[in-house]
């Protein structure tokens, strides 16, 4: 679906009918983090004398850097101890790319989505509430979002609930925290993972495929790019639960 025109266009501080809330995936979503995240879990594979299997990142795409851990040390079992070692080691290395400055890697290897910005502009003149939901950790979500100006209403970082996605509880909170019922919301979402757990809090689903395919189903709305999608279609999708 295109972009109503300017004339037509949510007045501000109008929220589009039975659109309750927008609850967005980061990485594969909002940004393209997947050079960052290539980099690091390389340089943590190297660090631990391991080889990444081929299909590596296919296993972790969706997943919580703590529960991806397990994909880079094979078969042997991590202590908690050494699984939070690990991640921080992990997160340590992802953001100090992040905040390099203009010229370093990471300003190539972090980039918004296509369409991504200009949809959270629209929600935000709407006056729609917005939260981010990812399985990112806070340290790196922040410096994602001081990096690329993400403006949202809240967030729910990966190491901020106790199952990461396919649970839903990442979305449970979300929406909680914006004091909506995750059943009137609409997720959107570009990977298998996170749509999984998106259906679970009961939320109508937007996928937007990136580095993993995701079907379409009577109940879910797959769209080649956020650029398609604009607050008409968003509205439908709510008004559908």
């Amino acid at each position: 679906m295109g972009e109503r025109p300017a004339d037509e266009q949510w007045p501000p501080g109008t929220t589009p009918p039975r659109l309750p809330a927008v609850l967005i995936d980061l990485d594969g979503t909002l940004v393209d983090t997947t050079g960052l995240w290539r980099l690091v879990y390389g340089a943590l594979a190297e660090h631990l004398g391991v080889s990444l299997p081929q299909d590596w990142w296919e296993q972790v795409v969706g997943r919580s850097v703590a529960a991806s851990l397990s994909v880079l040390t094979g078969a042997r079992e991590l202590t908690g101890a050494e699984r939070t070692e690990l991640e921080g080691w992990l997160v340590d290395r992802a953001v100090q790319q992040l905040r390099s400055n203009g010229d370093g890697p990471a300003a190539a290897m972090v980039r918004w989505r296509p369409g991504a910005a200009a949809l959270l502009d629209a929600l935000r003149d709407a006056e729609v509430p917005t939260a981010v939901v990812t399985t990112t950790p806070r340290r790196a979500l922040d410096a994602i979002v001081h990096r690329l100006g993400i403006r949202s209403d809240t967030s729910v970082a990966g190491d901020e609930v106790t199952e990461g996605k396919p649970d839903p509880q990442g979305y449970l909170r979300a929406a909680a925290l914006l004091g909506v019922d995750s059943s009137a919301c609409v997720a959107i979402e570009d990977s298998p993972t996170g749509v999984a757990a998106a259906e679970a809090a009961g939320a109508r689903v937007l996928a937007v495929p990136h580095t993993a395919e995701v079907p379409a189903t009577p109940d879910r709305r797959v769209v080649p790019s956020l650029v398609e999608v604009d607050l008409d279609l968003l509205a439908e999708l709510a008004a559908s639960a």
